[in-house]
């Protein structure tokens, strides 16, 4: 076998092995998760999922099953966190509107869903995909550009270099885009503009102090609209408008 071919196949042989390694892991853990979910066994499954989720990855799908199986445990607020942030990711979602609704049903308050969609909406929409698929790509398809420069550096025949300068330029495009998707996809999930109460009861402040005079009382599994927030407190609006502070340790942002 000639050296260009033998690299060739050597860089080949580097990007599968990056791409199966960046999938397998994740995909027996929910697999797994999924198996104990099926067999009613939802304490594991909701471990399971969540271990996931404390990796840095996310997906419709994760927190679409954490939403399922908290639901299944009886853990409302947390149900309804997790369809959010489902419906976060897949705005206009039918069957994740309709899970959340079954939840809401749960709760003392009345929450308000997101069936509309807007443009942007639409944009990310097109961009969701499995976990963390844009990030996982951009390495390695800027792993690729790399390996096809090398490449062009060490081969001798002109055809091999022509090919390798060509696939560099490429896949560093390629990679730019997918770096910019990423992003994007990681912005929107991290752009918190809600939350869930999580406690029983969480008596509400006309200011951000515990000394405050009590503005009205929400129940857990209720949705808020963030406003603004310092330290410790939230400025959060309700339903029709109703504005208060809330102590950032009872709620979860998303």
């Amino acid at each position: 076998m000639s050296r260009n071919k033998t690299l060739i196949l050597f860089v080949i042989s580097i990007i599968l092995s990056l791409s199966s390694h960046a999938t397998t892991d994740f995909n027996a853990v929910f697999t797994d998760a999924n198996a104990a979910y099926n067999a009613k066994e939802y304490q594991k499954a909701d471990s399971l999922y969540s271990s996931i989720e404390a990796r840095g990855y996310y997906s419709i799908e994760l927190f679409y099953n954490l939403g399922n199986t908290n639901y299944k445990i009886g853990k409302i607020p947390e149900t309804v966190y997790y369809y959010e942030k489902a419906l976060k990711l897949s705005p206009g979602n039918q069957e994740i509107i309709h899970n959340l609704n079954l939840a809401n049903k749960r709760i003392a308050d009345k929450n308000t869903i997101k069936t509309s969609r807007r443009i942007k909406d639409v944009i990310y929409s097109y961009i969701k995909s499995s976990v963390n698929f844009w990030a996982i790509s951009s390495i390695i398809i800027m792993l690729v550009s790399g390996l096809s420069i090398l490449m062009f550096l060490v081969v001798k025949k002109m055809r091999l270099k022509k090919m390798s300068f060509y696939l560099s330029i490429a896949t560093f495009i390629i990679g730019i885009v997918s770096i910019y998707l990423s992003s994007l996809q990681h912005n929107k999930l991290n752009n918190y503009e809600y939350g869930i109460i999580f406690k029983p009861s969480v008596e509400l402040k006309t200011e951000p102090s515990e000394n405050a005079n009590s503005a009205f009382i929400l129940h857990e599994g209720t949705k808020v609209k963030l406003l603004s927030e310092n330290k410790k407190w939230y400025e959060i609006s309700f339903d029709k408008g109703q504005i208060a502070w809330v102590n950032k340790e009872a709620l979860k942002v998303f």
